[in-house]
């Protein structure tokens, strides 16, 4: 699904042209990325994600939200997934990331379920 191709891309773009690992990198060798430069940064990645996925174009806030709810689909927990978006408080990454709990829930459930089907 989407979200898997999603969260590969940004695996490799993390690992191979970002050694910072963030996707964009907010610091240059002569210091912060201005606002224009961001922007600018963020559309080519954007064009090069949205042409490579066949996924529709995401704003920053939409990106990130995605790559938090990837992570908590995964089954990560709120805290590690507080710290990786930034929150100062968990409660934050809760009030926005725990409502797909059940559906998290549900999925690990049926993989479980699958897992012994197989055994």
């Amino acid at each position: 699904g989407h979200d898997e191709r999603l969260m590969s891309f940004l695996r490799a773009e993390c690992s191979t042209e970002h050694p910072s690992a963030f996707v964009i990198n907010g610091k240059t060798k002569y210091g912060y990325t201005s606002i224009d430069g961001f922007n600018r940064g963020y559309q080519l990645y954007m064009d090069k994600t949205t042409k490579a996925l066949g996924l529709p174009y995401m704003t920053p806030h939409e990106l990130r939200h995605s790559y938090g709810t990837i992570l908590r689909e995964q089954g990560l927990d709120l805290y590690s997934i507080s710290r990786l978006l930034g929150h100062a408080d968990t409660s934050v990454t809760e009030k926005h990331y725990v409502g797909n709990d059940i559906e998290v829930l549900k999925k690990r459930l049926e993989e479980l379920k699958n897992k012994d089907e197989l055994s």
